[in-house]
């Protein structure tokens, strides 16, 4: 009784029934789609990161014009913030009433003094908390005066729309300073300091950017909705640190001028400023600021002399003993309750910086949660090259072997072997022309057409006129070495460009991969593997077991000395279709078990994106320090 039969069509049955199984179930349905996509039997390509999202942006957020999240996410072009500034105000009209969009205005307004765009604070009185004689050795630089004003203006409507947050009227103190109104600034950083809230409304722009990528593709892989989410900019933070020097530096001054309440009610405002974003600040590099804010607040008490510090101290020692000469100058001056207060800060501040230093690794920024999620992506996909590849070798099988010559075992004509191996020679030529042009290698791509070069110009043509001396016999093996030539080389081109479409979708993830790796601090600079080179490498990989089937018949048919072709064909026929269903079998137990991480990741950025160092605490197991 032959079993095969039905063992192929229980094979088959169970591998379809797998394959429907997760396309028809809502939680994998995405999964399998992208994959799919990835391996290039699909057009479908969702996006890897914000910038691959632009040709789809502009036809989503037309369909939403009163959605803010995706209208704020949807700047249309152009990577400048200056760009991106003139977008948003292009939005006011739709939501002037809504401080979201001030506050992201804000954002992107603060520039730098090298290129003097913008908004930025370069007061060389700064460097009077380091170094006294500091401000002698810069000329100071200022922003234009309509840079000024626009900035001016969308804090003060942001503080308008929304009076309990602490970030407009500190934000504020930014162009305040930078106009040299400096006592503006300063009333601005204490009326910052009675508020009770800090929200820069920096995730109403990340969630736009995921909406917007839903919207457009369907769901995508959480490595790609980190990405997103890791590149949101934050360049409110240097100047806002620089606020706190610059207004530390009034403190100092009072109190060098006999006026230690007032210097101490400037310092109390930025230690409480400081302490607001160490708390609710959403993104951990805010709660660090906030934490620097309040040291900053520290330095040169009652007025002392600017100390560098001694080279035998690290930073924490340098910290530490800066701190006790706050608080003792805090007591000696009548201030017990700030002295009191910067102690419960720098203590909740080296809370934070031990329960995150303890969670990174846990989180889903680290090297091995990013790669144990891209190892079960990448490795169902390649389960999914190789049976695509095992199908198409085994309908191939099924085709030659209706060929007379090859069910009748008969080996192929010299002329035959000759023409193959020479479009095997020609197609590979091509492929590694394209590879090296690529991937910038010169050398490479011009032996490559050197050698192209030979068997086209003189190789090819020689051949075809020694046959056709031949007289009707050279001709009859002139014409078999043409069909075979073409055949196999149109043939090996096909393969070569759906091997290049699977590269192309591979590369895109490995790319994603790549960077998140590099953001999170997963590999050392100059070790990492050129994403298409990784690309081309997992194709490869996902051809080894039909390269391996391959060559077990090829040792198998020269054994019992038949053919190769009539030995690789009827076992390609007969083998691959069993082995791309075990392939599939096998993938849809991987999809289970890269879905739960894939949960697990989605889980922590959601968490990650409403408040980071909460998200952090959650994952020491520990509750986030709140006031001092």
């Amino acid at each position: 009784m032959n079993t095969r039969a039905p063992f192929r069509t229980i094979l088959v049955g169970l591998a379809l029934g797998v394959l429907l199984a997760l396309l028809l179930a809502p939680q994998s349905r995405w999964f399998v789609r992208y994959q799919l996509a990835l391996v290039g039997l699909t057009v479908e390509m969702p996006p890897s990161g914000p910038s691959s999202m632009n040709d789809q942006t502009p036809r989503v957020a037309a369909a939403h014009p009163d959605d803010y999240q995706m209208q704020l996410a949807a700047q249309p072009g152009g990577d400048s913030r200056g760009q991106y500034v003139a977008y948003l105000r292009t939005l006011t009209p739709r939501f002037g009433n809504n401080p979201s969009l001030y506050a992201n205005l804000l954002r992107y307004e603060i520039g730098n003094g090298t290129d003097k765009q913008g908004v930025y604070l370069d007061r060389p009185e700064e460097s009077e908390l380091e170094d006294p004689a500091g401000r002698t050795r810069r000329s100071p630089a200022t922003p234009s005066p309509a840079a000024l004003a626009a900035f001016d203006a969308d804090a003060a409507q942001g503080e308008h729309l929304d009076p309990s947050n602490a970030y407009f009227p500190l934000m504020r103190a930014v162009g305040l300073f930078a106009a040299r109104r400096d006592a503006e600034g300063l009333a601005a950083v204490q009326r910052a300091s009675t508020k009770p809230i800090w929200n820069e409304y920096v995730s109403d722009e990340t969630n736009g950017r995921l909406r917007l990528a839903d919207a457009a593709y369907g769901h995508a892989p959480s490595l790609s909705r980190v990405a997103i989410t890791a590149a949101a900019l934050y360049p409110q933070y240097a100047p806002l640190r620089a606020v706190a020097r610059r207004a530390t530096v009034s403190a100092v001054r009072a109190e060098q001028s006999g006026d230690p309440a007032h210097g101490m009610s400037i310092r109390r405002a930025l230690m409480q400023d400081g302490d607001l974003m160490r708390v609710q600040a959403q993104v951990y590099i805010g709660n660090l600021v906030g934490i620097a804010i309040s040291a900053i607040a520290r330095s040169r008490p009652g007025g002392s002399e600017a100390v560098k510090r001694p080279q035998p101290f690290d930073g924490d020692q340098w910290a530490r003993m800066r701190l006790e000469a706050f608080t003792r100058y805090a007591r000696q001056a009548g201030f017990p309750d700030d002295a009191a207060r910067a102690e419960a800060q720098y203590a909740a501040g080296e809370t934070v910086r031990r329960m995150v230093s303890k969670s990174l690794d846990h989180s889903i920024f680290s090297p091995q949660s990013v790669n144990w999620l891209a190892a079960g992506w990448i490795g169902g996909t390649l389960a999914l090259v190789s049976a695509f590849w095992l199908l198409v070798l085994g309908g191939v099988g099924a085709l030659l072997s209706r060929l007379p010559s090859v069910r009748g075992r008969q080996p192929l004509p010299s002329v035959a072997r000759w023409g193959a191996a020479t479009a095997i020679v020609f197609a590979a030529s091509i492929a590694i022309y394209s590879t090296a042009s690529q991937l910038g290698n010169g050398e490479i791509s011009m032996y490559a057409m050197f050698l192209l070069a030979v068997m086209v110009v003189g190789g090819l043509p020689a051949g075809t006129l020694v046959l056709l001396r031949g007289g009707e016999q050279g001709r009859q093996k002139a014409a078999a070495f043409a069909r075979v030539f073409g055949v196999t080389a149109l043939m090996l081109m096909g393969v070569t460009l759906v091997a290049a479409w699977q590269t192309r979708g591979i590369l895109q993830f490995v790319q994603v991969q790549s960077g998140i790796s590099g953001l999170s601090g997963g590999g050392e600079q100059g070790s990492q593997t050129s994403p298409l080179i990784a690309g081309l490498i997992a194709v490869g990989i996902g051809l080894i077991v039909p390269a391996v089937l391959a060559i077990a018949l090829s040792i198998r048919a020269r054994k019992r000395r038949v053919p190769a072709s009539a030995a690789l064909a009827s076992g390609f026929q007969r083998v691959a279709l069993p082995l791309a269903c075990l392939l599939i079998i096998g993938y849809g137990a991987a999809v289970l078990g890269t879905l739960r991480e894939e949960q697990r990741m989605d889980n922590g950025l959601r968490q990650m994106i409403s408040h980071e160092g909460r998200y952090y605490a959650s994952l020491a197991g520990a509750a986030w320090p709140g006031p001092a």
